[in-house]
């Protein structure tokens, strides 16, 4: 890769931004943005592959995006009412710094996503910025998606604070894009179709955080005033515009918003607009440089050496609002408030629900200009989206809590530890695998309710909250009341608690940091912090402990106090008990 250039540029308001540049060996100079879920660091590849055919390519962060963040410039997060100016500043300064004594018809700007609405936006101040500019998959010029973007953020923001996080927006925002893939699968799904790139993106902290509202607020509102700034603009004449887009690229909906886009270009003044098409890929497609070779395309077609046009599919938002209802197994027709309503609690299990309320209120605005009212939207969603925001939250603690069950379900067979949901009778309403098999190493086929010793029996009876199960003088298994079965136990033959039983496999003496790690995840203690706690519960005096670990006497009190805390004892004697009385003592014991 060729040495990469950084710097900081200034936008107007005093913002600093990233700016990086890569040489190349032509006279060409080009200006690379990025969408909203990316950075410019996410576009250097593309930008190499620019550099190796002779672009000198600059790239740089907008406000709140990547590294043009900071004291006073939150990653994720737009001021609303300023936001969009400001990032259209960012971009002025970055074009600033990027084509500095470069002739104009030696620039090229290549737009992806946001960029593209932010340098249409600034065409109309502008008109002269460069030669050749390429919009990737810009967000299209249908009035309808305006209309519920700027009645939802406005409804959305009498509920939720506009400088904190909101991954409910998020999620409604791809997932509505989404809904036009054939194969869905996560938010980056509209991205891109590449697991690998889908991960690396995900995993970037800088480049996927969860926005806050008053980002969404600007960056809806500045989709709408782009397209509405550009019908007063005369772009320079000789400007050529690349619309380049994906074939399966939800934000112009495979192609069909592509036509509409076109005339409002042409109308602007262009001199010539040309379409492309990359087969296969999504909104995000310019991100796979190593599989889809964008940068040749775009090359190409700035020397002039592209091919014909890819064909213009027709298409509006109304037949692409039905095509999705179809899929969803929803209907196009009017909507009531009510309706809405019970949508968003069927929608507590069925995602889908989400994105039929979407595209049916997408529905009712996709007729002509004087069809559909703006104001009566923004009053159903402001009567909606207490509900919708309930029916979301409730839909985000069932995943969670099965996301859970399932981890705590991995770690107990990883530790080969039975666990059974049992009544006050010991009958089983549920059990995993390994507290069958350590029943019938136990039991036999003797039934539970039979076989369990008669003084744990009555231990249980006696209401006691906690009891040790004991097997020939040795703990075998451990009885608890979790308070969050104190409903069920009201119930006749409801469960009331839970039996662990150790299988007497698997905890070998090799099996020490596996059993470490298990002290730390059921007590949430550090690594370190379990290992003091399981050699005192061994019954070492604390210098043993602080040799054995290889501590001074002063950090195992630090690593005591902590443990103290965390457990809510306050000595020893307390600590050593706990660990003794719990389901610890029997997964710390060595099988005979």
């Amino acid at each position: 890769m060729s040495e990469i250039a950084s710097k900081t540029v200034v936008s107007r308001d005093g913002t600093p931004l990233m700016h990086r540049a890569l040489p190349g060996a032509g006279d060409g100079v080009a200006f690379v943005g990025h969408s909203q879920p990316t950075h410019s660091g996410n576009m250097l590849p593309f930008a190499q592959g620019l550099t190796n055919r002779g672009w000198t390519t600059h790239l740089g962060d907008f406000r709140g995006h990547g590294r043009s963040t900071g004291r006073g410039c939150a990653l994720g997060h737009l001021e609303p009412g300023s936001g969009w100016e400001g990032m259209r500043d960012d971009l002025a300064a970055h074009l600033d710094a990027t084509f500095d004594g470069v002739p104009w018809d030696k620039r090229l700007i290549v737009a992806p996503n946001i960029s593209a609405l932010l340098t249409l936006d600034l065409l109309h101040l502008r008109p002269d910025l460069a030669r050749r500019i390429v919009l990737i998959s810009p967000p299209p010029n249908q009035r309808a998606i305006h209309v519920l973007a700027r009645s939802y953020v406005k409804a959305r923001m009498m509920l939720h604070a506009p400088d904190r996080p909101d991954e409910k927006t998020l999620h409604t925002v791809y997932s509505f894009l989404g809904a036009q893939l054939k194969t869905r699968g996560g938010l980056t799904a509209a991205v891109t179709g590449d697991p690998k790139v889908a991960e690396a993106l995900a995993a970037d902290h800088l480049a996927w955080p969860v926005p806050t509202l008053g980002y969404w607020h600007e960056i809806f509102r500045g989709y709408e005033a782009a397209w509405t700034r550009l019908r007063q603009a005369r772009i320079a004449p000789g400007t050529e515009i690349l619309l380049l887009s994906g074939g399966n690229d939800p934000m112009v909906s495979n192609g069909r918003f592509i036509a509409p886009m076109l005339a409002e270009l042409r109308a602007a003044g262009a001199s010539s607009v040309s379409v492309d098409r990359v087969e296969g890929g999504r909104s995000g497609f310019f991100l796979e440089e190593a599989r889809l070779n964008v940068a040749a395309r775009v090359d190409a077609w700035a020397r002039g050496e592209a091919g014909d046009s890819a064909p213009v599919d027709e298409g509006d938002m109304a037949s692409v609002a039905s095509d999705v209802l179809m899929t969803v197994g929803g209907r196009d027709g009017p909507i009531e408030a009510d309706e809405l309503v019970e949508l968003c609690y069927t929608a507590i299990d069925d995602e889908s629900r989400w994105v039929e309320m979407l595209y049916r209120l997408v529905h009712g605005l996709s007729g002509p200009e004087d069809e559909g009212n703006p104001d009566q939207l923004e009053k159903l969603l402001t009567a909606l989206m207490p509900h919708w925001d309930r029916s979301y939250r409730l839909n985000r603690q069932i995943m969670q809590t099965a996301a859970i069950g399932s981890v705590m379900q991995n770690v107990l067979e990883r530790f080969d530890l039975g666990l059974a949901v049992v009544d006050d009778a010991f009958e089983i309403s549920y059990r995993n695998d390994s507290f069958a098999r350590a029943a019938t190493r136990l039991f036999g086929d003797v039934p539970l309710r039979d076989a369990l010793p008669r003084a744990f029996r009555d231990q249980t009876r006696e209401g006691r909250r906690e009891a040790v199960l004991m097997i020939d003088g040795r703990p075998a298994g451990f009885y608890f009341r979790p308070r969050a079965l104190r409903q069920t136990a009201l119930q006749r033959g409801g469960a009331s608690g839970v039996l662990a039983l150790s299988s007497g496999q698997g905890l070998q003496a090799d099996t020490r940091a596996e059993r470490l790690d298990l002290v730390a995840f059921a007590l949430g203690l550090t690594q370190k912090e379990a290992e003091v706690a399981t050699l005192l519960a061994d019954g070492l005096p604390t210098s043993d402990v602080a040799e054995a670990l290889g501590i001074s006497i002063n950090t195992l009190r630090t690593h005591l106090k902590r443990i103290f805390e965390k457990l809510d004892v306050t000595s020893q004697v307390e600590l050593v008990s706990l660990m003794r009385s719990s389901v610890l003592d029997w997964a710390r014991a060595q099988p005979e």
